[in-house]
């Protein structure tokens, strides 16, 4: 009789777990329906995050959330992210408060897990290289501009950064590093830099470009 009961036991524990693994892979199925479903909110957050902070690169960021009894989720808190995900986050958190789905088979808390690229290598070196080459002009008549205003002023490389837009145009056009009165150059180079074009990405990217200035004398 002891041994009747413990394989009834077992064979009970048996099948709820059975039960409890086929209802998590169909709340894992709808978790992924509802992300595919919302992924332009997810989108349109990375790439405002990045248009306010064009240092951001990318990665990977998990958003835990609670569902209560109509599907509607609450307790939205970040458990893992990157360098400059904060925003990401507020703006992500606002939208799953607004998304609802059927109620999930399980309970506890419900991961949302999203990777973004590194925006570096949306473009091709290839593709740099080429909207680069074709814009040398603009540095050098900045440069002999700056050098017709500018008394002593320096030359060598100076490192620029800027954002590129998912269309392919460029903002937040800025110099890292440069030489005596390479600034002026820089001031020169921008609005030139908002007519640059490059080829249109899926998202927005963060490019450094180097430059190299020659004096005359």
């Amino acid at each position: 009789m002891v041994v009747f009961l413990r394989t009834l036991l077992a064979a009970a524990l048996l099948i709820e777990g059975c039960a409890l693994k086929e209802e998590q892979a169909a709340d894992n199925l709808e978790v992924r329906q509802l992300m595919n479903e919302h992924s332009q909110d997810a989108k349109i957050c990375f790439d405002l995050a990045v248009e306010r902070n064009p240092s951001i690169v990318g990665g990977q960021i998990k958003i835990r959330a609670d569902q209560d009894t109509n599907g509607r989720f609450q307790d939205i808190r970040l458990i893992d992210g990157f360098p400059g995900s904060g925003p990401i986050f507020e703006c992500l958190q606002k939208k799953i408060a607004a998304w609802t789905s059927k109620p999930f088979l399980t309970n506890g808390s419900t991961d949302f897990v999203w990777t973004f690229r590194d925006r570096m290598q949306l473009f091709s070196s290839q593709e740099i290289q080429n909207t680069m080459k074709a814009h040398e002009n603009d540095f050098v008549e900045c440069y002999d501009q700056a050098a017709r205003t500018t008394k002593d002023l320096g030359n060598g490389k100076v490192q620029f950064e800027f954002l590129v837009r998912p269309d392919g145009e460029v903002t937040h056009f800025h110099q890292l590093a440069g030489f005596r009165g390479s600034q002026q150059i820089t001031e020169c180079l921008k609005p030139k830099a908002a007519e640059w074009k490059f080829p249109p990405k899926e998202g927005p990217s963060t490019l450094k470009w180097a430059f190299n200035f020659y004096g005359k004398n």
